[in-house]
């Protein structure tokens, strides 16, 4: 028998291009303390010709005339493919097939610092509509529909309630009150009824407790802070503890958990919101 081999010319051999990664979604994208903005109706006709956040030294992140900019960093812009989920009907007319929605134009941002700002210019209207969302720890805290209309080519500031939420979730921390006394000698630690005084070296430190306030473990004000929901947020995961700890069970369920957290979000954007802690 005689066996013949065959050999065929492929050519010089190379490594196969790298795939672009696909975009991913906001809910990929998003863990932490992050903001989102994107398109209410995109490619509508309110979809703003430009939007994009930027930071205390000018640099900019999001979609400026049609072109993606990431000069922030832990920016991503971004928008997906659209395409059917599905593989549909073989024997389906081709041409009785509508295209897919479209999917809007995102930004999102880690940790937005105080002074960032969004910006917008309107569509061929001049007519824009965008929304905001505050995430925390993959869940929206909080929620903006903007809308608004812009000359033609005018770059306009925008407000934004869930940005500033973003924002004070993302700084965290909270004040404390002391008041602080030089006493001439000595070194004690004293626990009492109205606080906790603690001398170290000749110096004095009191911290004042507040009156315990539903929803508001670390403020003192009228209303709750970000800072506040931000506290809530953290015991509900076991990174913080209230005391005691009814003032961060807002809605009176039993336990401390996120929809606390969102609850007393609610409450700082100015949404109503009953208040129900189960403190004496």
């Amino acid at each position: 028998m005689t066996v013949r081999r065959w050999f065929i010319d492929l050519g010089v051999r190379t490594l196969p291009a790298k795939k672009k990664p696909r975009a991913l979604s906001l809910e990929q994208t998003i863990f932490g303390t992050s903001v989102a903005v994107y398109d209410t109706n995109p490619e509508g006709i309110d979809a703003p010709e430009s939007f994009y956040l930027e930071d205390s030294i000018g640099r900019r992140a999001g979609w400026v005339a049609g072109q993606r900019l990431e000069e922030i960093p832990d920016a991503s812009v971004s928008q997906l493919l659209s395409e059917w989920s599905g593989p549909g009907d073989p024997d389906q007319d081709p041409s009785s097939i509508s295209d897919p929605p479209p999917n809007p134009r995102s930004i999102a941002l880690a940790n937005p610092e105080p002074s960032t700002l969004l910006h917008v210019v309107g569509g061929s209207t001049g007519a824009w509509a965008l929304t905001v969302d505050a995430w925390g720890d993959g869940n929206v805290l909080a929620t903006d529909k903007l809308s608004g209309t812009t000359g033609v080519g005018e770059d306009q500031l925008v407000e934004s309630a869930a940005l500033g939420t973003a924002i004070a979730l993302a700084g965290g921390g909270a004040p404390t009150t002391t008041s602080t006394t030089t006493l001439p000698t000595g070194t004690t630690t004293t626990t009492m009824t109205a606080g906790t005084t603690t001398t170290v070296a000749g110096v004095t430190t009191t911290t004042i407790p507040s009156e315990v306030k539903c929803s508001q473990p670390v403020s003192t004000g009228p209303n709750p802070l970000a800072s506040d929901c931000l506290f809530i947020l953290r015991s509900a995961v076991g990174a913080s503890t209230c005391s005691p700890a009814c003032i961060c069970d807002v809605n009176g369920a039993g336990g401390v958990t996120a929809t606390d957290a969102l609850s007393c979000l609610k409450k700082v954007v100015g949404q109503s919101v009953a208040l129900a802690c189960p403190c004496p």
